[in-house]
């Protein structure tokens, strides 16, 4: 049922899962989706189908100025 309401909406693609388990995402669907290298993908299954959802969790690494500024500014303080 879930299938037939996104036909009315989505051209379906065909994929083929490789034999360590990779799916090669559409092209089309990657750039109508922004989905590029390195993004984090929620995975999960429903019903028969697996479902895909794309997450903004930003690169750790783009904060690490922030971890330097406050490595500079912090003090040791020894409590006697």
């Amino acid at each position: 049922m879930l299938l037939l309401k996104l036909l009315k909406y989505e051209k379906p693609d065909i994929t083929v899962v490789s034999g360590k388990g990779q799916v090669v995402i559409p092209q089309a669907i990657r750039e109508k989706l922004g989905i590029g290298l390195k993004i984090k993908l929620l995975v999960t299954s429903y019903q028969d189908a697996v479902v895909m959802k794309k997450m903004d969790i930003p690169d750790v690494r783009s904060y690490q100025w922030c971890y330097h500024v406050l490595r500079k500014g912090t003090q040791i303080i020894a409590i006697t």
